[in-house]
């Protein structure tokens, strides 16, 4: 990556995921100094989603330490509540009690939180954390919660993981980030808050474009299928970008959306 770049304002974006919970896993990353772009993304046999949230983050802090300067701010931008209050609220307190909470319990994945301390430790210039809401078409949150699920699912991501220079990456890596929270104004959410209603389920496989409204109909149509691409979405600016990063033409794309729009 440049290291010419002066002071840039570096931003990481990270995600895991797993299929259940305990169950295989992948987790993702997008670093960039807004000159070069580098992706990463990795799979674990057994494991949970918040530590596959966790080692996203580990990941991406590892090779913003040894790829690239520091720049002069490091932005980073997740959708998960749990990694962000663990990194700006939590951990102190956790690490000064022993990696245990007020009530006594132990803090689960201390060997992970405890890596993420040695990392956050080494950086020297200032940290902002932001909160991301997931499915909500941000290109740059949907690519890495995209490398992390078919990571987890052992399968090809596509597009391959990029390294490079920035105006040769297939993502607008800033757009939607209006939508991003300040890590300090965030809290955990009420339980009675109503979760999004899926559209369904995104499949591309042999060249053609479906939205299916239940898994086992998904499912039927991706198993065996070594090339299927598929995900569950929310909203159609999230399946126009998804598309994009499948390598789907625009022409395609905008005849899907038409046939979605008028059915």
């Amino acid at each position: 990556m440049n290291k010419h770049l002066q002071n840039p304002v570096v931003i990481l974006f990270t995600d895991g995921s797993s299929s259940g919970n305990p169950g295989p896993g992948g987790w993702g990353f997008i670093l960039s100094d807004q000159a070069q772009v580098i992706e990463g993304g990795g799979f674990e046999s057994q494991t949970t989603n918040n530590r596959m949230e966790l080692m996203a983050l580990i990941k991406g802090l590892e090779c913003y330490l040894t790829k690239i300067t520091q720049g002069q701010k490091l932005k980073i931008y997740s959708d998960s509540i749990y990694l962000i209050l663990s990194m700006t609220r939590w951990l102190p307190s956790w690490k000064k009690n022993g990696m245990t909470k007020k009530d006594g319990e132990a803090v689960k994945n201390p060997d992970l939180l405890l890596r993420l301390w040695e990392l956050l430790s080494q950086i020297n210039v200032p940290i902002e954390w932001y909160y991301v809401p997931a499915h909500q078409g941000i290109p740059a949150n949907e690519r890495v919660d995209q490398i992390a699920v078919q990571m987890g699912k052992s399968q090809i991501v596509q597009p391959p993981l990029f390294e490079g220079p920035i105006e040769h990456y297939f993502l607008p890596l800033l757009s939607g980030l209006h939508l991003a929270q300040p890590g300090e104004n965030l809290s955990l959410p009420q339980s009675s808050s109503p979760k999004p209603q899926p559209l369904g389920y995104l499949v591309y496989v042999n060249d053609r474009v479906s939205l299916i409204k239940d898994w086992s109909t998904a499912e039927s149509l991706v198993k065996n299928q070594k090339k299927a691409l598929f995900k569950k979405i929310y909203h159609l600016d999230e399946a126009r970008n998804l598309l994009r990063t499948w390598g789907v033409t625009e022409e395609k794309i905008a005849q899907f959306l038409n046939e979605i729009s008028t059915a």
